[in-house]
């Protein structure tokens, strides 16, 4: 009994240690966090400046790196913020793509810009996003009809559809980032580096158009495995459940048949903490963990559920066996004391 609950408080203590060693956990505020990033864009203009776009590059991506582990505390701070350094990140991107030295400059200074007022307090302290009821299908028919203003050229319709997909990506991310970390870091990229070529002086249609056809492309598979039913969430728990009773129904079997009947006490108690920690759990995974840091983190959860998973069954499977064998040799004995 003693070794279940080690069992379960280690899973707990792992989940949580998880957390913790996570980036978005061991930040400190928004502020500072975004203070510290800045640094990697003063590098960036720096080498701008120099004409060495390549290590100006190499110093935006280190911004993103770190933009990446932060940006939840930001978007819970100020969801303006959020969107305006989203949208001038896209510009750097779009910049440094078309190699404009001039442009990237700029973009790389208005980035800096919009960091430093959210620093200084400049935004509204808002309550985060408000999320809409999408699906990931529906996310991509947006980007279908973005793209089909885009092929008209009408640039302030696709600059809507555009911004509205932005709006609207909030809702689904948590979809994509669940099923591929690689998926989710490029549709945020993509979304906001198609804004930057729709608001260019002239626009990138062309450009723009490719990467919708991109965007598409690798999120109609996550759309397609991401069709979840409460009837898919109930099977698990029924199949789940039925598991869980099978295990209890052979320990009490076994009790009741023990000489002395003890223990019955020990597994309703087993039962209770068992079901107290996944309680624990589903209140951290819900409201402690980001759903990026599970993103980030797939193969990694994964493999420790699955360790942790195949030593609770292989324990278990020892335990009964080891006590089928004790019983047959008891009876045993019995039988030969009897002769």
């Amino acid at each position: 009994m003693r070794k279940n609950l080690l069992l379960n408080f280690s899973i707990l203590l792992l989940v949580v240690g998880f957390g913790l060693h996570n980036p978005v956990f061991a930040a400190g505020s928004s502020s500072d966090d975004i203070n510290k990033a800045g640094e990697f864009i003063d590098q960036a203009i720096d080498f701008a400046s120099k004409g060495n776009l390549s290590d100006s590059e190499k110093g935006y991506d280190q911004f993103n790196k770190t933009w990446r582990e932060i940006e939840e505390g930001i978007k819970e701070d100020s969801a303006t913020a959020y969107r305006d350094i989203e949208s001038n990140m896209g510009k750097v991107v779009y910049a440094l793509t078309i190699k404009n030295q001039e442009q990237v400059i700029q973009a790389l200074q208005d980035l800096k810009s919009v960091s430093e007022k959210f620093v200084s307090g400049g935004y509204p302290k808002e309550k985060g996003f408000k999320k809409e009821d999408i699906t990931l299908g529906e996310f991509i028919l947006l980007l279908q009809e973005t793209k089909a203003e885009v092929n008209e050229h009408n640039q302030s319709e696709a600059l809507k559809g555009i911004k509205k997909a932005n709006s609207s990506w909030l809702s689904v991310e948590g979809a994509v980032v669940a099923q591929s970390a690689s998926v989710y870091s490029d549709s945020e990229r993509d979304l906001v580096t198609i804004q930057a070529m729709l608001a260019a002086n002239p626009p990138n249609y062309k450009e723009a158009n490719q990467t919708i056809n991109t965007m598409v492309k690798y999120l109609t598979p996550l759309a397609n495995k991401s069709q979840y039913t409460y009837w898919d969430a109930a099977m698990i728990l029924i199949r789940e459940g039925l598991e869980a009773l099978l295990v209890v129904i052979a320990l009490m079997s076994f009790v009741k048949k023990s000489a002395d009947g003890k223990g019955i006490g020990w597994i309703w108690t087993g039962v209770l903490a068992g079901l107290g920690v996944s309680v624990i759990l589903a209140i951290i995974v819900k409201f402690v963990i980001s759903s990026g840091a599970f993103g980030n983190n797939n193969a990694l959860i994964a493999g420790w559920t699955g360790v942790f998973a195949a030593v609770m069954l292989l324990y278990m499977s020892y335990w009964l066996f080891s006590r089928i064998s004790l019983i047959g040799i008891s009876i045993f004995v019995k039988k030969a004391k009897q002769l």
